[in-house]
Formats: C-alpha cells, sequence, structure tokens
C-alpha cells in the first residue's frame, strides 16, 4: 500500500500546476452554473492517494466498508507519515513546469 501512496503523491505533486487544481461547481438558483477553479491542497492531495490505495467495495458488502474504512484510514496515516518524513528532511516533491 505504501507504493501506491507514495507513488500517487508523486504524481499529483509532479503534475504541472494547472494540474494541480480542482474545479469548484456552484449552482444558481436560476439553473445556471459558476465554476471555480481552486488549488489543490495537501489535505486533497493526501485523500485522493489514500481512495488510490483503497479498493471501494460492493455497495451491499457492509463488511467490505468496514475494511474500507479501516483502509483509508491506514492510507491516511501512511500519506500524511510520507509528506511530513519529507518536510523534516528539507525535500520538496518536484513540480515539473
Amino acid at each position: 500500500m505504501k507504493t501506491a501512496i507514495f507513488t500517487t503523491l508523486a504524481l499529483l505533486a509532479a503534475a504541472p500546476a494547472a494540474a494541480q487544481t480542482m474545479p469548484l461547481i456552484i449552482e444558481n438558483g436560476d439553473g445556471g452554473r459558476i465554476t471555480i477553479t481552486a488549488p489543490m491542497t495537501e489535505e486533497r492531495m493526501i485523500q485522493l492517494a489514500a481512495e488510490n490505495a483503497c479498493e471501494k467495495p460492493f455497495i451491499r458488502d457492509l463488511k467490505g466498508w468496514s475494511l474500507y474504512a479501516v483502509c483509508i484510514t491506514d492510507a491516511r496515516a501512511e500519506a500524511e507519515a510520507i509528506l511530513a518524513a519529507r518536510k523534516a528532511a528539507g525535500m520538496e516533491l518536484a513540480l515539473l513546469r
């Protein structure tokens, strides 16, 4: 799982700045939509890495969902540890432009 988390974090950080944004779509009361592009936060990068490392179970598999929740918690902790270790060592993930 650690390899999947590291790979996802590296790919997210290595993406061009334009790709490190996420669209926010806001619907008006009259049916129109407004799209705002927001930068991807470190918290969102951790969440994406955790979701990529853990396989979602079938919707009616209750035990699977319980195991998925544990997997997400463990994966988030690993991703946070990886990022904390990189910050403590003074390393930054390279951004390609």
